[in-house]
């Protein structure tokens, strides 16, 4: 039963994060559209809003939103294990996280204007010193963002669920203040607003434990244990950021050689790719390895190998009709998304394409995160790393002679042979590792049938775009939103239909297998 509740308390807390960091982008968008329609003022570009606000917000709210979810599992099972006697350990991992959330302030603060350069290099002179300034007056969140959680998961591990949770609403009303005069009063005040809205949070928080506060000093600068942990959950994810980002800079130097027009559909379609990169594989590497790490120091070893099974089962038959249906639409969605002001036809087709053949990496990236979970989560990164410095060559490779011949999506497609690359080199020292067949034979249909319905309705995607009813990229936006809706039911209603014949199951019977736990015995090697 505590294995189920520690599976259960994995998704939800995955799911949760993804629909609250969604909620929170669109109500963000909502509230800067409507502080414009009040008259407080106006963007003057898609770049400027990318560059003053987003870039810098996504910047900190990642390292955010990384630190929690590798403090808040690691520290709540911590708790529940050992109850009053882990007061010392949460006193020193308190110390540490104070000095190492103050250093990530400082190094925030030092790189500030060569990261705003680095992401957007076209930025004009003003907007970027706008930028940095907000990147500068958001260091402060890392502080109150990292300690908010840390405190968080000892309340949650003590079942004082409700100080845990309602305190959350600070930052968001913060937040809300901030969108509402952002436009008036400038990117500046947001940002302090929000660093501000967290260190309240956390002062707050730090009151909610009662007679049990745990004081920051005096600091013990030493590794504990739980540091440890918390350690291997943030910097192996770190080292993949990294090397996206270094991607990144190739990429952009190849697309400069294509012309203007190729730099820009690269910085978007880049922009929503890595985003969604981190969405997905991000969100699963990071969630998995503390979760992991708990059952196998419970000795459940076949535990996690029977969730990390399920979670790669689970992750293709939902991210491939989605990678589908963006292939066939791209442009579409770019269009809905992001197409007014400079933002033109053209643009939102180069965008487009780039951004469906990014997609493809989407699947094998959050597999390999997966996959590698259970090595970082017994302190044996050897194994990932090793991979990834087998493939980091091959996109160095490849990506100057694709980018030549296809031009931008040509840079894509060198991402994706090599985010393959990756997660097949990864999936074989898995299953050699495992000494076990991934799937059984239920498992085999479903996979047959999620192939041919992915297929199916890529296939039907096409054909759909060329019906005479469908509206292009020159039509107003609602009808376009509208069909892109539709089109996007239907295609999702008859892949399920088709996975269901073809796996011999019901729909309900087929998503209940898909969740269930009955999965054969498995060995558990991990060795480096």
């Amino acid at each position: 039963m505590g294995d189920r509740r520690l599976g259960r308390r994995a998704v939800v807390s995955a799911s949760m994060a993804v629909v609250l960091g969604g909620l929170g982008v669109a109500g963000s968008e909502l509230l800067r559209e409507a502080s414009i329609a009040a008259g407080f003022g106006t963007i003057p570009s898609l770049d400027a809003f990318f560059g003053v606000w987003i870039v810098p917000a996504l910047i900190v709210s990642s390292s955010v939103y990384l630190g929690k979810l590798a403090i808040v599992p690691i520290v709540t099972a911590h708790v529940e294990s050992k109850g009053e006697s882990a007061r010392s350990d949460l006193s020193e991992l308190l110390g540490n996280i104070f000095l190492i959330s103050l250093a990530l302030a400082v190094l925030l603060i030092a790189l500030g204007p060569w990261l705003v350069r680095l992401i957007l290099p076209g930025l004009a002179e003003d907007l970027a010193q706008e930028a940095e300034a907000a990147l500068k007056n958001l260091s402060p969140y890392l502080i109150g963002g990292l300690l908010s959680a840390y405190f968080a998961s000892i309340l949650q591990a003590r079942r004082q669920f409700i100080a845990a949770s309602t305190t959350r609403a600070i930052p968001n009303i913060a937040v809300v203040v901030g969108v509402l005069f952002f436009a008036k009063v400038g990117v500046g005040v947001l940002a302090w607003t929000l660093s501000l809205g967290a260190l309240f949070q956390a002062f707050v928080l730090w009151l909610c434990l009662g007679r049990s506060r745990l004081w920051l000093f005096p600091v013990r600068l030493r590794r504990s244990p739980l540091l440890r942990q918390v350690g291997t959950v943030i910097w192996a994810p770190a080292i993949l950021l990294g090397l996206k980002s270094l991607a990144l800079v190739i990429d952009r130097t190849c697309a400069s050689v294509l012309g203007p027009g190729a730099v820009s559909g690269l910085n978007y379609a880049h922009r929503l790719a890595i985003g969604a990169h981190m969405l997905l594989s991000g969100t699963a590497f990071t969630v998995s390895i503390p979760f992991v790490a708990a059952l196998y120091s419970r000795g459940q070893d076949t535990t996690a190998e029977r969730l990390l099974q399920r979670a790669v089962y689970v992750l293709v038959f939902v991210l491939a009709p989605l990678v589908m249906i963006l292939t066939a639409f791209g442009s579409d969605v770019v269009g809905v998304l992001l197409m007014r002001g400079q933002f033109d036809e053209q643009s939102a087709v180069l965008t487009g394409t780039t951004l469906a053949v990014f997609a493809w990496a989407l699947l094998p990236d959050s597999a390999s995160a997966i996959l590698s979970a259970p090595y970082y989560a017994r302190a044996k990164p050897r194994v990932p790393l090793r991979v990834l410095g087998t493939i980091a060559p091959l996109h160095l490779l490849l990506v100057r002679p694709l980018s030549l011949i296809w031009g931008v999506p040509g840079i894509a497609l060198a991402s994706v042979v090599t985010a393959f690359a990756g997660a097949y080199a990864m999936g074989v020292r898995a299953r050699r590792d495992r000494q076990s067949k991934l799937f059984g034979p239920q498992e085999k249909r479903t996979l047959q049938g999620i192939a041919v319905g992915s297929v199916t309705i890529l296939l039907l995607g096409y054909a759909m775009r060329e019906l005479p009813w469908y509206p292009d990229l020159s039509e107003p936006l609602f009808p376009r939103a509208l069909a892109l809706c539709c089109s996007g039911a239907f295609l999702l209603t008859t892949y399920l239909i088709i996975v269901s014949v073809i796996s011999r199951e019901s729909p309900s019977g087929l998503l209940r297998h898909l969740v269930s736990r009955s999965e054969p015995q498995m060995d558990d090697r991990f060795s480096a």
